[in-house]
């Protein structure tokens, strides 16, 4: 097949979640003989880091400026979308520079599928296609909403918070609707889009890793607890400061010489410096390469209590033979199980000390990190991401061009606008 995947943004380099997810996505495609091409929101010096990145890859790789700066950024531009039907996303990504590249290249190209990133970038598919549409859902937006307004204190922050969800939740439910498949990370999240009763077929795309780009250490220092996230993501802020404010009191208890990493690109100055001045506390910020220090690491953890979708941080430690001690948000969508190659602890007590009885056992936690790694490499390895798109693409043959839900004359953003 001939793919048009339109982005958010290039897949590489590979230094957050989605982007890793879109480009084991584009290498399975390519390992099962499809060619694909990619265009982006972004800037010319990514697009050569991208082309050398994705080199043997894709059939062209090519940007368009990202259309959220100026009077759309920060809360002015916040602001002025609550004037729109949009949520604040799909407004500040609305792009006539993206929906002209992308018109172009339908009307130049022959393509059999054309491959969206999520919901912000939906509403900049110009015109009702010919060859159908799918829309890639790495996650569930209003789901994060909903998660992080339940830790929500501010009450000017929630009123809005609560606008963006009805209208993210609509915008996600309606999106679905009027495409011709739609792939979902995780089975959990396949069987929530479910309840909308789209008529069109939801597969599982699962994120997935190289394995064998993951080495296991022989060794560890024993003490060092680690976490990684990009810090210009608030649920990993949230994240680090729950632990440190809840889960650390009782693991310094019990495990007084610990030592607890933040691994991640752009930790805020304010954010950094105020967790920094906690003893046992070390923040590394942006590194080129997370696997040496993942490879240190006696502990992962993901004390997430905000997000959706799979977390490719508990792929990436269970890969390198890590034990990880999650929360059960941090830990869904995965096939992991409790006690066997993860261990689960939502209170904060009961982290500290599953953490602290790892710490202490180092057999108990190589048992547990090479179950891990036996388990990922079966389930969410690019042999399995190539067999679950397979199957997706065998779903998305059965369905004719003619049953994409478009109403003559009309094109699909003017359907996403009109919802």
């Amino acid at each position: 097949m001939k793919i048009l995947f339109v982005l958010i943004s290039l897949p590489f380099p590979t230094n957050i979640g989605q982007r890793m997810r879109n480009y084991s996505q584009v290498r399975a495609l390519q390992m099962e003989g499809h060619e694909v091409t990619l265009l982006a929101f972004g800037d010319l010096e990514e697009l050569t880091s991208a082309r050398v990145g994705l080199a043997g890859l894709c059939t062209e790789v090519d940007v368009v400026p990202e259309p959220g700066g100026g009077a759309r950024a920060g809360y002015s531009g916040r602001l002025r979308a609550l004037t729109s039907s949009l949520p604040y996303g799909a407004w500040r990504m609305r792009s006539d520079t993206m929906r002209a590249a992308v018109s172009k290249r339908l009307a130049t190209q022959s393509f059999d599928l054309v491959l969206c990133d999520d919901v912000y970038q939906i509403g900049n598919l110009p015109f009702a296609f010919r060859a159908p549409i799918v829309l890639d859902k790495p996650s569930i937006v209003h789901e994060e909403v909903r998660r992080f307004l339940e830790h929500q204190r501010n009450l000017l922050t929630s009123a809005y918070g609560w606008i963006e969800h009805r209208r993210l939740r609509r915008l996600e439910m309606q999106a679905c609707s009027k495409v011709a498949a739609v792939w979902a990370c995780s089975e959990r999240d396949r069987e929530i889009l479910a309840r909308g009763e789209f008529p069109v077929p939801i597969a599982v795309v699962p994120n997935a890793i190289c394995v064998d780009d993951y080495r296991p250490a022989e060794t560890d220092d024993g003490r060092t607890v680690l976490y990684v996230g990009a810090m210009d993501w608030l649920p990993n802020r949230d994240a680090v400061a729950f632990f440190v404010s809840e889960v650390m009191p009782e693991l310094r208890r019990l495990v007084p010489d610990f030592s607890f990493v933040v691994a991640g690109r752009e930790p805020p100055p304010d954010f950094r410096s105020r967790y920094e001045q906690i003893p046992n506390v070390r923040f590394t910020g942006t590194l080129p390469d997370l696997r040496p220090v993942i490879a240190q690491a006696a502990v992962c953890v993901v004390p997430l209590r905000i997000g959706s979708g799979t977390r490719l941080k508990i792929l990436e430690a269970a890969a390198m033979a890590k034990a990880v001690v999650s929360t059960t948000v941090g830990a869904e969508g995965l096939t992991l199980k409790d006690g066997e190659d993860i261990v689960i602890a939502d209170e904060p007590r009961t982290m500290a000390r599953a953490i602290a009885t790892l710490l202490a056992d180092r057999r108990r936690r190589l048992e547990i990190g090479q179950a891990a790694r036996r388990h990922v490499a079966a389930e969410y390895g690019i042999p399995a991401l190539r067999r679950a798109l397979r199957e997706a693409l065998t779903l998305i043959g059965e369905q004719s061009a003619a049953a994409v839900p478009l109403r003559v004359g009309r094109t699909l953003r003017e359907e996403v606008l009109s919802l």
